[in-house]
């Protein structure tokens, strides 16, 4: 069993699935996913639509659910020591991540404090 950082996000997640899901419900109701998922560690599997630094200079990835065919996505925030992991993704390339999620903020789903676990 993964041991938790600072963050706790090195934690077995709390709540494993599918984009998909995750995006149906913040979708239907924010208030209602924001209660079953905010704070809550995730570990969610989805092809690199994007990657990047934000205007902040912040590393992130967005995944999709599926290639190219989904309009709905996740983003997931990086700090600096994941930077190497991040380096070695690119577009459409299948990954798992794992972290914080934080809420619905500009129309997307944001996770924090990530993680990849998987490619």
């Amino acid at each position: 069993m993964p041991s938790a950082d600072a963050d706790g996000v090195r934690q077995p997640p709390a709540v494993a699935g599918g984009l998909g899901t995750l995006l149906r419900e913040y979708g239907a109701n924010e208030v209602r996913a924001d209660a079953s998922y905010r704070g809550q560690v995730i570990q969610t599997t989805g092809y690199v639509e994007s990657l990047g630094r934000d205007m902040l200079d912040s590393i992130y990835v967005v995944l999709t659910s599926t290639r190219g065919s989904d309009p709905t996505s996740l983003q997931y925030n990086f700090g600096e020591a994941e930077l190497q992991q991040v380096a070695n993704v690119s577009r459409g390339k299948h990954i798992t991540v794992r972290g914080r999620v934080a809420g619905l903020s500009l129309g997307s789903v944001i996770v924090s404090n990530c993680e990849i676990v998987g490619q």
